[in-house]
């Protein structure tokens, strides 16, 4: 295993995605086999409006994030 990133860490470099305007908001959820180990997001749901997103929040997901949801979904399955 990898070396562990804090939670101070990895809000951080979302925060700085968000700010910058590489991403207009994020929503990350990252679990083990334990459960959920992260949960973070940031950012608005929609331009103009104040409304945060939230790890809630449902993702569009386009034909190319669709293929690394299943992808995902498979190993995550494959693993249990």
């Amino acid at each position: 295993m990898g070396t562990a990133i804090g939670r101070t860490a990895i809000d951080t470099v979302l925060r700085d995605a968000v700010d910058s305007g590489e991403v207009p908001h994020v929503a990350t959820i990252a679990a083990g086999c334990d459960g959920v180990i992260y949960q973070g997001s940031g950012g608005l749901r929609a331009a103009g409006q104040n409304d945060p997103v939230t790890v809630g929040t449902l993702p569009f997901v386009t034909t190319g994030a669709m293929a690394l949801y299943q992808g995902s979904g498979r190993a995550l399955y494959a693993s249990l």
